[in-house]
């Protein structure tokens, strides 16, 4: 019979023998927790905390770093992208009168980029400019901007393709553009002579009288150079 004490498999075999399968599942079990064990992991924890709200510096980040990095965190786990929010900046600074018949629902693309205005074309009542000093307007929406640049100082009028008009009369904007589409040849021909000092005109290729998606691009791109400005 051949001697199994040098051979660890046998002698694990024969323990497994003697005690039986269930003081095996007994010992494979984890050892009770004692007072001091418990104490020992919770110190441990606690040392980790403070360690990983530690700076390379060693010492303590403040409660507002924690708990910004901790938004930015869940912000990149629950966002492919930045949130809308931060990627569209509306500018509350400039209001846009539409034409003849539309509303803000006309418009609700370029509502996220400044003010609509409302306008009830029976009674000639509209939205308010009051703190604004940019006014934008299309075709029959230029009768409510050039009035209100008549009466006060503005930083830009910007009209497009405005209903036919000979004069901009005493306008107190420091800047007049004209947004007109290729096709508008028409209206074209009538503000060309309107272009002098303060007064330039954009021409929107191939665009008709509606403000499509080019259109729209050249009117992003007219507000943008004028902040910049």
């Amino acid at each position: 019979m051949l001697s199994c004490v040098s051979d660890s498999r046998c002698e694990e075999r024969i323990s497994r023998r003697r005690l039986g399968p269930r003081t095996t599942r007994k010992l494979a079990s984890p050892l009770p927790s004692s007072p001091r064990v418990s104490q020992f992991a919770t110190a441990t924890t606690r040392q980790g905390a403070q360690c990983s709200s530690r700076g390379p510096n060693g010492k303590p980040f403040s409660r507002a770093f924690a708990t910004a990095s901790s938004t930015s965190a869940e912000a990149v786990r629950g966002w492919r992208n930045p949130p809308p929010s931060t990627m569209k900046t509306k500018n509350n600074k400039t209001i846009f009168y539409p034409g003849l018949g539309e509303t803000k629902k006309n418009y609700r693309s370029l509502s996220e980029h400044l003010i609509v205005a409302d306008i009830d074309w029976n009674t000639g009542k509209a939205t308010s400019s009051k703190n604004c000093d940019t006014i934008v307007s299309f075709s029959l929406g230029a009768v409510f901007s050039l009035d209100i640049s008549i009466k006060r100082k503005l930083k830009k009028l910007i009209l497009c393709s405005p209903t036919p008009f000979e004069s901009l009369g005493k306008c107190k904007a420091e800047q007049v553009i004209f947004i007109i589409g290729e096709k508008e040849k028409f209206l074209q021909k009538i503000f060309k002579p309107l272009c002098k000092k303060n007064v330039e005109m954009v021409i929107v290729p191939k665009a008709d009288h509606r403000i499509n998606k080019d259109y729209k691009k050249v009117l992003l791109d007219t507000l943008k150079n004028s902040v910049a400005e």
